[in-house]
């Protein structure tokens, strides 16, 4: 197959799950192998394509932007828990879905079924979204070398802003952060910030991996040059420069005694990830990670309770990554609490992993939500540890995919925004509010209304 130049795009969840941006590089991909997870490994993955002899490209850059035929035209998306918030080729950032703290910019607090303007001085380059579960999101924006935080503060100190204590309070209006003013890219995670802000220096702030909170950015170092950060449950995770991964705390541990007792791999530091290489993309939220590689198969490992390492199993964490059986090579990931997708060569998006979230009338079984899809007979189910199609995406091309805690969404060439899953709150900008635990599920990709 004849070979292009990528393309480069950043997306968040969740991304790029605490949620986190995820660098997007769209390649014409040779075809991945047929053969089943339980046969494959990391080593098998396809050959890498060879370098252009190109000069490196910032992963805070925005390369060969959507066609912009929307109006508005969404070139970024994010979510995180139960709130999504959208970035237009005009630096104006709009949020919707659960508003307790001030996600989505909000004056009020409450749901918001539509986007919403969040106020900012001047146009925004990059947007994060970053929570634990279905609780009240972190969300970070940033404007050339300045990062602006909003929402969910709490004990961890996550808006980074040194001596002004909110403790949870609703804080809708963006606001500077202490001693981060020179950011390249950012991810939000469940208990911190960090932004890299050149070389293998990332500033982070909030609940630090010894449990120590930081109101104001710290300086941590990667094990080399970054080209993008990711955030998740107990863990941050970056891309080398050298296509290599390295992630520092718990990969898959729910415990708060980490790192001493703390299950699970686990280093307050960066660590490399052994086997690794050739990555373009990484994407996690929740206590998984995966990892797009140039040839276009996908690796993921962490906690695989749902399905969300997408092996074709259940219940049986793995700090070994392996690749997910999909039908054919990837060119973009992202994630969500518990679900994981991806966007094929031929643009269609493929999920796995939970299907629900909440529970029915507070007794403990969950509710299917429909985040990765409906079974092939238009059923729901719990859970899928295989890739499953999304339908209702419209023909052309799929730039990126984000995650939340129970709904997923995909961005187009166009500009258009399209979102599935729950709606509970509003999340999938549909124009109503499902409202409850039992709100209705929405399986099949949905046009979000600006």
């Amino acid at each position: 197959m004849p070979s292009r130049r990528a393309r480069i795009l950043i997306a968040c969840a969740v991304v790029q799950s605490a949620a986190a941006c995820s660098l997007i590089t769209d390649y014409s991909l040779p075809g991945v192998g047929d053969r089943p997870p339980s046969e494959a490994s990391a080593d098998d993955a396809p050959a890498e394509k060879a370098d252009d002899g190109s000069a490196p490209r910032d992963a805070s850059a925005e390369v060969d932007a959507p066609a912009c035929t929307e109006n508005p035209c969404v070139v970024e998306l994010a979510a995180a828990g139960q709130t999504t918030c959208a970035r237009t080729n005009d630096g104006i950032v709009r949020c919707w879905g659960l508003n307790n703290t001030g996600a989505t910019g909000g004056g009020t607090a409450g749901d918001y079924a539509v986007p919403t303007k969040v106020a900012f001085d001047g146009p925004v380059d990059e947007i994060s979204l970053g929570d634990w579960g279905n609780d009240d999101a972190t969300a970070c924006a940033r404007r050339g070398a300045l990062v602006e935080c909003w929402g969910q503060d709490g004990a961890g100190r996550k808006l980074g802003r040194g001596g002004a204590v909110s403790d949870g309070n609703f804080v809708p209006v963006p606001a500077p952060v202490s001693g981060a003013a020179a950011a390249l890219s950012l991810a939000v995670s469940s208990d911190r910030v960090c932004a890299r802000v050149g070389g293998d220096r990332l500033a982070c702030w909030g609940k630090m991996y010894d449990k120590t909170i930081q109101p104001s950015a710290v300086t941590m170092t990667a094990p080399g040059p970054v080209t993008q950060i990711v955030g998740g449950r107990q863990h941050d995770c970056v891309l080398l420069e050298s296509k290599e991964v390295a992630c520092a705390g718990y990969t898959y541990s729910f415990k708060e005694n980490w790192p001493d007792g703390g299950v699970g791999p686990g280093q307050t530091g960066f660590v490399r990830v052994a086997g690794v290489t050739g990555i373009v993309q990484i994407a996690t939220m929740g206590n998984f990670v995966c990892a797009l590689k140039a040839g276009g198969s996908v690796l993921c490992w962490g906690r695989n309770k749902q399905g969300q390492l997408g092996r074709g199993d259940v219940g049986k964490e793995s700090t070994v990554p392996a690749p997910v059986a999909l039908p054919r090579a990837a060119k973009a990931i992202g994630t969500g609490q518990s679900h994981a997708c991806a966007v094929l060569e031929d643009d269609t998006v493929w999920c796995w992993g939970r299907n629900g979230g909440g529970s029915s009338k507070y007794d403990g079984t969950s509710i299917q939500r429909g985040q990765v899809g409906a079974l092939a007979n238009g059923g729901l189910d719990d859970f899928t540890s295989t890739a499953r199609k999304i339908g209702g995406l419209p023909s052309g091309t799929v730039r990126a995919v984000v995650g939340g805690y129970a709904h997923s969404c995909a961005l187009t060439a166009s500009g258009a925004a399209y979102c599935w899953g729950s709606n509970a709150h509003g999340e999938l900008g549909l124009g109503n509010v499902d409202g409850g635990v039992d709100g209705l599920a929405h399986p099949t990709a949905t046009r979000v209304r600006f």
